[in-house]
């Protein structure tokens, strides 16, 4: 017996391991059931005596008698080692697999980080919401895009698409349409879009990085995040390494492959080198199709390939119709004007097929009072876009005064010259900083003076139609607005419209002006700026944000300014003798490491030094502070060290040397340089002396470093302890860098310790980086550890200090007080939500009323709840005002509020709140969109419960949308059919409701087995629509079932499975089965008063329900005292009207008028 146990199972310490699966505990059973079988048939035998014993050897001989024991044994224990082996197999394909997917994340995060690509993704969604119903089809029906679609030839020629028109006729929009259209060819689909209002979006260099990100992100192509690994390992590349590695990547894939690129003529590049990289590809690529949108003027296009299509008035005709006719609709003053027929007409024949012109004559024509005056407006429409461009400078020209007029000089020279698209705050931040030297009032606070209530309304409002605002972004309309303000002067217009004029963007005043502004803020106060920490000032609430700006496009925009006067000269001087450039360096690396920006931003700071020695910035004898560093980093550590090399490589923009440390090749993920630059880390940490400047940049150095090489090696957790220990002395912006550093690595307590220890640092100051780092303590708590009450603290301490500094009306306030109420409502604190809900809503009402009309906002007071009534009448009548003109953050904040009234119970208010947000939200994304659909099921979830017929009508309505957008097996369409099967049970439409559920049931199935991941089961809900159907004996199979499942997957004391227990004992008792029913309630309510407590509402309704069956089985004392001992709690904890409390009493005195219940 031993001999077969020790000769079959050879991997004892495996068994060991595994012994907690489930498999082998069986194959192991069975072995301990062969050997008590063996030990009782031995005991029995060795039990008889010695005549018996010899008597039975004859009869049956021994071997006989344990041969199939021994045979089964030996069986048994092979199979405990197969089981082994499949289980360890298992095991190892599940961890393979796992980090498989883990090592694919990473490399993609490092992929994103390199390429840094524009969000094409975005881009692609924004339009889609854009395009209107129905628009785009009749390029089906081309015979050119039909041949594109469909070819298979092998010439370049054949699969090359080009799509002309003119500015303005939906190019952009039709590019979108194509991307959705090529998805369903079972095909790969990537997507770009070059901007001439978007600087990071015109050059063939964001072009291919896009392409590379995009390709990489496909499964297919999963292999091209070793070769892009490659690339950034080398210490300098060129745009050709970018198009070769693309090369590469597309040749993994064997797909089909749709290339769409939009705006071809606003690419910064000749169009030639765009369309020769297209061809090469089409060329080596035969499994590619390219199409490419742009005017009509970039002959490249027609010269290069077989089909063309031209987007002319004529072709474009019926969207041009469906379009008008939707804005039209939308425009509330001119749809009441009724003549909307001749409105559209007039349009249509002038248009040109130019959608924006359409746009920009709507907006005209809404200013008009009567029909009149809109009847005289559409006589003399303008001709063309640049007709329509004038009609609105002249229009700001007769309606602005002067000072407005200069601040719309200001803004379109700003958002015309940007380095990158501009967000509100930042071009208010300029436009103060330029008012304020225009006024030449540099006294300390003087900013504060030129600061704006409501920037974004000012700068609309000023700047007419050509500025457009979204989303906190600011651009011009179209690239056509830009060439029409940087338009060439000609006499004719200088003597007709010499007004006009003053609206022209000069490119070189543009840039001197942002010169002037980058560097009053980096001299702001004659205080430069703080070497620890971000800039103080008056206007601290928007500068943190344009600091970012100013560090990475100030030298573009004084090389672009033209010839430097001598006060500019002068400023740049004092910059640089000053704290403010040494503050400038410093944080130019943390912006090289926060999103990969390095490249430009060498070459830029390469051109400004060789700037600088042309104009003899280095003031004689004193030296730069550029030139000290190096002279320390000489001596610090050697002019042949990697680190001195390295400023050096910078400051000239000579490529880094060889003996530069190299990653080990057979290194894939760089873990030896990681631990050097760790280990270097760790040393400049370990020095006790003041940290100097040249040791700032050595830690950013060395940092930037390990964070390209995206390594997060053992020495990294010694590192971050080191680094804590040092805290007091690092400047707060490192300790920023280092918590995001962790926060990629998932590890949220690192990164929490980071930033708190720079909230320490700065806790002294009332700065805005200082309510900013509160923000991200906060954000960690809410979605990273879940720890409310202590997002709570965070947010409160945020919310009070940004309400003393910045005031209590300012956005960043209003913020950081709707985080505080979200965290107060996880924490189901729902009144102290609401009310500060209510202030937010109120503030950013009261701040969109000041800015559309006249009239003042409603006098404050504070919440209370005996005048909550009134109050939201107040708030009503001024959501009334806003109707139609609501912006992202007043409906998001409106949502809010509805959810925790609609917890609390105010049913009616929280359905008028939805009600209003429904609509704007079809306003702001459209009908269709996710956003939409998520306000309109909440606003079914409130109707279920005042009208469940008007819900099931809005959850119909959601239904229909998901089912075109998402499929009709997508989870949130079935969980919309979850829904109208729920109302329609409310509403006791159980047949209705009974094919609803199955119809779910049956989808679910198909696609997830009998997994459902809604928070609610379809089957337990058919289960108790078949109940009220009287179709007891099919509940009961579906109860059983439900049980025999949870009891599975939560265990037998879980609440789900508890639940269905005593469902389950209740249609047993409409059966008759009063016994059963009663032995399960009582299980099921013993277990419910330990597992959840003797008050919770499901134990108190099963108290009920145990009741109830004694009473049908006529033991009135005992049904008599579980109501009593029912009663008393479910009246303080449920309610007098709650269905189960008015049950129990009812149930109580039909047992004392000796009546049976009917129920």
């Amino acid at each position: 017996m031993i001999e077969i146990i020790t000769e079959s199972l050879p991997r004892l310490e495996l068994y060991k391991k595994l012994q907690s699966d489930k498999s082998l505990q069986i194959a192991l059973l069975n072995i301990f059931t062969d050997i008590v079988e063996f030990c009782a048939v031995t005991y029995k035998y060795f039990k008889r005596g010695t005549l018996v014993r010899i008597g039975k050897l004859i009869l049956t001989p021994l071997k006989t008698e344990f041969d199939n024991m021994c045979k089964r044994l030996r069986w048994h224990t092979k199979n405990v080692d197969d089981t082994a082996v499949a289980i360890e197999l298992l095991r190892a394909a599940d961890f393979r697999a796992k980090m498989q997917a883990q090592n694919a994340e990473n490399m993609r995060s490092r992929c994103d980080t390199w390429l840094n690509p524009a969000n094409m993704l975005g881009v692609h969604q924004a339009r889609s919401r854009m395009r209107v119903a129905g628009t785009c089809e009749w390029l089906l029906s081309s015979q050119a895009y039909d041949s594109w679609l469909r070819t298979e030839s092998c010439l370049a020629e054949d699969r090359l698409l080009s799509i002309l028109g003119k500015g303005g006729c939906g190019k952009s929009i039709l590019s979108s349409y194509i991307v959705e259209n090529t998805q369903e060819w079972h095909g790969i689909t990537i997507y770009f879009s070059f901007s001439g209002a978007d600087a990071p979006r015109q050059t063939l260099r964001s072009l291919v990085r896009s392409l590379v990100s995009q390709l990489v992100h496909k499964p297919e192509y999963m292999g091209g995040y070793e070769l892009v690994h490659e690339l950034t390992m080398q210490e300098g590349y060129s745009t050709y390494d970018l198009w070769t590695l693309l090369h590469k990547i597309l040749g993994l894939g064997t797909a089909p492959l749709f290339l769409v690129v939009d705006g071809v003529d606003e690419c910064s590049e000749p169009a030639e080198q765009l369309v020769e990289h297209v061809m090469n590809i089409l060329n080596v690529i035969q499994s590619c199709k390219i199409v490419l949108l742009g005017r009509a003027h970039v002959s490249e296009l027609r010269s290069h390939s077989s089909n063309i299509i031209e987007m002319d008035s004529t072709v474009i005709k019926s969207d041009l119709q469906s379009f008008i006719t939707t804005q039209l609709r939308s425009n509330t003053r001119l749809y009441s004007l009724g003549i909307q027929d001749s409105i559209s007409q007039t349009l249509l024949e002038r248009s040109d097929g130019m959608f924006l012109w359409v746009k920009l004559m709507i907006d005209d024509l809404s200013r008009a009072s009567s029909v009149s005056e809109v009847t005289q407006k559409l006589e003399c429409l303008p001709r063309g876009l640049h007709a329509a461009y004038h009609q609105i400078i002249q229009h700001l020209v007769h309606t602005l005064d002067d000072v407005e007029i200069k601040l719309a000089q200001n803004i379109l020279s700003f958002v015309a010259a940007a380095g990158r698209t501009l967000e509100v705050e930042e071009l208010h931040c300029l436009q103060a900083l330029s008012s304020r030297a225009s006024a030449g009032d540099y006294s300390p606070g003087s900013i504060r003076n030129h600061i704006y209530i409501d920037p974004a309304e000012k700068f609309s409002r000023v700047c007419g139609g050509l500025l457009h605002i979204l989303d906190g972004k600011v651009t011009l309309v179209h690239v056509t607005a830009k060439e029409f303000l940087q338009r060439p002067v000609n006499k004719l217009e200088t003597e007709s419209h010499p007004q006009a004029l003053l609206f022209r963007v000069d490119l070189i005043r543009s840039h001197a002006l942002f010169t002037t502004a980058c560097l009053d803020f980096l001299l702001l106060d004659g205080a430069g700026i703080s070497q620890t920490d971000t800039p103080q000032s008056p206007m601290t609430k928007n500068m943190q944000l344009f600091f970012k700006y100013a560090a990475k496009f100030f030298v573009h925009h004084i090389k672009n300014s033209g010839p430097i006067s001598e006060r500019r000269l002068a400023r740049i001087r004092q910059l640089i003798n000053s704290g403010g450039m040494v503050s400038l360096y410093e944080h130019y690396f943390v912006l090289i490491l926060e999103d990969g920006y390095y490249e430009d931003l060498e070459d830029e700071f390469s051109s400004f030094f060789q700037w600088a020695e042309t104009q003899n910035l280095e003031l004689g004898p004193q030296k730069s502070f550029f030139t000290v560093a190096h002279e320390e980093c000489v001596q610090r550590f050697g002019a042949e060290d990697w680190r001195t090399k390295e400023l050096v490589s910078l400051l000239t923009g000579e490529s880094p040397p060889t003996e530069h440390p190299q990653v080990d090749p057979a290194d894939k993920v760089g873990s030896k340089q990681a631990a050097e630059r760790v280990s270097a880390l760790m040393n400049l940490l370990k020095e006790n002396q003041q940290m100097q400047i040249v040791t700032k940049i050595d830690l950013l150095l060395n940092m930037r470093s390990l964070i390209r090489i995206k390594a997060l090696t053992d020495p990294l957790e010694a590192l971050f302890l080191l680094i804590m220990r040092q805290a007091h002395r690092l400047p707060a912006v490192f300790l920023m860098l280092v918590g995001s550093f962790y926060l990629d690595f998932k590890k949220p307590r690192q990164a929490l310790a980071a930033f708190e220890a720079a909230l320490e640092n700065v806790e002294h100051l009332d700065t805005a980086l200082k309510f900013e780092i509160l923000d991200i303590i906060g954000k960690i708590y809410t979605y990273n550890l879940i720890d409310y009450t202590k997002a709570e603290a965070a947010y409160r301490k945020s919310a009070s200090g940004r309400r003393e500094i910045l005031g209590s009306n300012h956005e960043k306030t209003l913020h950081s007080l709707n985080c505080l109420a979200n965290a107060l409502y996880e924490q189901k604190d729902y009144a102290a939500a609401v009310e500060i809900w209510v202030e937010v809503y109120e503030k950013r009402m009261a701040s969109q009323l000041s800015a559309t009309s006249s009239k003042t906002s409603p006098r404050e007071f504070r919440f209370d709840q005996s005048q909550f009534y009134d109050k939201f009448r107040q708030l009503r009548l001024m959501r009334e005002e806003l109707l139609g003109k609501e912006s992202f953050g007043l409906v998001g904040v409106s949502g809010s509020l509805a959810c925790a009234l609609h917890a609390q119970g105010y049913f009616g208010f929280a359905k008028i709140l939805w009600t209003y947000d429904v609509e704007a939200w079809k306003r702001l994304r459209g009908e269709d969109h996710a956003d939409t659909l998520v306000i309109m099921k909440n606003l079914g979830n409130v109707m279920a419960t005042l009208d469940p017929l008007e819900a099931e009508n809005i959850y119909r309505q959601v239904y229909t949308s998901q089912k075109n957008t998402l499929g009709e097996d997508h989870p949130q369409t079935l969980q919309s059919l979850f829904h109208i099967a729920d109302t329609q049970y409310r509403q006791k439409n159980y047949f209705a409701a009974e094919k609803s559920f199955r119809a779910v049931i049956r989808i679910n199935e198909e696609v997830q087995g009998d997994r459902y991941t809604g928070p609610l089961d379809p089957v337990e809900s058919l289960a108790c629509t078949l109940f009220f159907l009287n179709r007891f004996e099919e509940t009961e199979v579906l109860d059983r079932q439900l049980l025999a499942k949870r009891q599975r997957e939560f265990g037998a004391k879980d609440p789900k499975t508890l639940h269905i227990l005593v469902h389950l004992g209740q249609t047993l008792r409409a059966r008759g089965n009063y016994e059963m029913a009663l032995k399960l309630g009582r299980e099921a309510l013993q277990d419910q008063e330990h597992v959840l407590g003797r008050e919770h509402p499901d134990t108190l309704e099963s108290m009920y329900q145990v009741a109830y069956s004694y009473l049908m089985l006529d033991q009135e004392e005992e049904a008599k005292q579980v109501c009593f001992n029912a009663i008393e709690r479910q009246v303080r904890i449920l309610g007098t009207e709650n269905v189960v409390t008015r049950g129990t009493i009812l149930l109580l005195a039909t047992i004392y008028t000796q009546k049976r219940p009917y129920w």
